[in-house]
């Protein structure tokens, strides 16, 4: 055995678990499942400190223990777990086995459930084998987040209607489709302590409208996973994206067409995508501020992403005369006039929700352009978007330093590295098939040494596709583990998925052959070289997970040896 064993359960062995039932519902689900051939029975919290017959699982957030219990089960310094922390321990209670499970919050609570499950519990034909000892775990970042729009977001493969691509596009699915993309998504999430989901097109008519959105936001809540809906201010379809709602943009506009905006080049036809309101108007900044409080009331939301559009700005005279000489696609000083408004209709709803605001492409590193921004509220989280092109720029010039000087004081980075957006190549192809972990890793391990909070990526992708799967390890890896080498990720997260680390690093190796400097390359004798490789190891696993994987990989090679050069963009 490769740790100190704690305790051995024989099959049908009973163990008891001490919890709230109703403050953690889904964390004792989860813990009931990992140890269901032993038939576990749960007693209330209040049983924490006595003495109970045969091993026990306590179950508590770190609120929930007294003094006295606190004392009892020797947890003298729990203060130190920090937001979302947990701590695992194994000890003797009158000559009985004793798990604690302890979180910071309810987060916390869940993380320590799957703390014990992924690490501490080896399932055997003849007994459950308990690991000894103690750890504690808290997240390096505070925010770990994925960037998704509804319609591209293709978790549940088996459906019509997926696509790829597009900002503006129409839902194309059935409706039952949008939830069972989603809490696909989530339970990944919940299960890689991803905390949050940006979600463009939450609100649409097509895929179910109000009832539907409130089951995803409920199931996501259940899961400690926040949902966070994106949303258009004068732009982007609105509060309610598509379809005729109050809230949704075009239709306040069709009733009001006097309070449209006058852009210095319209977006093409009237649509969701292309209706623009006058930010200077007085009755868009009510209706949007009403639109956001009922957005926040009425949904388990735990966030919201605003945006201000970033496809022209308004230029009548109004606008004109309060902007100056401000210009370009968008306006950071419009941001900071009308968001703390919205702000406040929000908090007042719900005190805890993430406020996070999108600062737009490339600029992270120009103080004088982004300074303008430290006109927001104290609880902006400020979104800063980065492209493949700026990527090694960050490398070279972003330093806590430089995080100290930002205007805002809570930071987060979201990438279109790994998207089909901003990869250094024209759409529709972008980098959202490509293996982009080590990229993913490098950033998060940059976020975390520089003074930054949280991250964002895409997470569109279902991890049937592999590389998809490893670029999400890697982020949620080196988001919630600040120490973690490359070294250890490849051995100890992703070996056990793809057949021990000798296969990993061949697996992260073979990945890159259809591709040169990140980009597609066609090399016919080194792509046959490598399905021969990839088949030949493919041969010598028997574990189902690792070979499925092994045998996406096989045809990933195949397809870029069929399908020949790629085609030259247009210039």
């Amino acid at each position: 055995m490769p740790y100190p064993v704690f305790a051995r359960l024989q099959p049908g062995e009973a163990i008891t678990i001490v919890a709230d039932g109703e403050r953690h519902p889904f964390a004792i689900t989860q813990l009931c499942q990992a140890l269901g051939s032993h038939s576990p029975s749960v007693l209330p919290l209040e049983a924490a400190s006595a003495a109970l017959p045969g091993p026990t699982v306590i179950l508590a957030e770190t609120a929930e223990l007294d003094a006295t219990t606190q004392q009892a089960l020797h947890l003298e310094t729990l203060d130190e777990l920090g937001a979302e922390g947990c701590l695992v321990r194994t000890h003797q209670r009158d000559e009985q086995p004793l798990l604690t499970l302890i979180g910071a919050d309810a987060t916390g609570v869940l993380y320590a459930v799957y703390e014990l499950v992924d690490h501490w519990l080896d399932h055997g034909p003849d007994e459950t084998v308990f690991r000894a000892g103690e750890v504690r775990r808290r997240p390096a970042l505070p925010y770990r987040l994925f960037w998704t729009q509804d319609h591209s977001t293709n978790w549940y493969l088996e459906q019509r209607g997926l696509q790829e691509y597009a900002a503006s596009a129409l839902y194309h699915k059935l409706g039952p489709g949008f939830l069972a993309d989603y809490q696909r998504l989530i339970d990944f999430m919940s299960r890689q302590r991803l905390n949050g989901v940006v979600v463009y097109g939450f609100l649409r008519d097509h895929h179910g409208g109000v009832e539907t959105a409130q089951e995803l936001a409920r199931y996501a809540t259940e899961r400690r996973v926040r949902i966070i809906p994106g949303v258009g201010i004068n732009s982007y379809g609105g509060i309610y994206r598509d379809g005729k709602h109050k809230y949704n943009l075009p239709h306040w506009l069709q009733a009001h067409p006097e309070l449209r905006a006058q852009p210095e080049m319209p977006p093409g036809p009237l649509s969701f995508w292309s209706s623009l309101a006058c930010p200077t108007q007085e009755a868009n900044r009510r209706w949007h501020a009403e639109a956001i409080h009922w957005l926040s009331e009425e949904f388990e939301i735990g966030g919201i992403n605003f945006e201000t559009g970033d496809y022209g700005m308004c230029r009548c005279q109004l606008c004109e005369g309060r902007r100056g000489d401000q210009g370009g696609r968008w306006s950071l000083g419009d941001t900071v006039e009308l968001y703390p408004a919205l702000f406040e209709a929000a908090r007042s709803a719900k005190p805890d929700l993430w406020l996070v605001a999108e600062a737009y492409f490339d600029n992270i590193l120009d103080l004088p352009t982004i300074a303008p921004l430290a006109g927001l509220p104290a609880e902006t989280i400020a979104q800063y978007t980065i492209n493949r092109n700026y990527w090694p720029r960050v490398q070279e010039e972003l330093t806590p330093a430089h995080v100290q000087a930002l205007p805002t004081g809570t930071n987060i980075m979201r990438t279109h590295m790994g998207s089909q957006w901003g990869g250094g190549e024209a759409p529709p192809g972008g980098e959202r098939y490509r293996p982009v972990a080590r990229d993913f890793a490098d950033l998060a391990r940059l976020v975390t040494t520089s003074g930054m909070q949280g991250m964002n990526v895409f997470g569109e992708v279902s991890v049937f596709s592999t590389v998809n799967e490893l670029n999400y390890l890697a982020f949620a890896t080196f988001a919630n583990d600040g120490a973690i080498t490359w070294e250890q990720f490849v051995a100890d997260v992703l070996g056990p998925r793809l057949g021990g680390a000798g296969h990993a690093s061949e697996y992260l190796r073979l990945l890159e052959v259809p591709l040169e400097e990140g980009l597609p390359a066609y090399d016919a004798g080194a792509l046959r070289e490598a399905v021969g490789q990839a088949r030949e190891l493919t041969r010598t696993l028997t574990d189902g997970e690792q070979h499925r994987r092994w045998v996406w990989l096989v045809n990933r090679l195949y397809q870029a040896r069929t399908m020949g050069p790629a085609p030259q963009m247009p210039t």
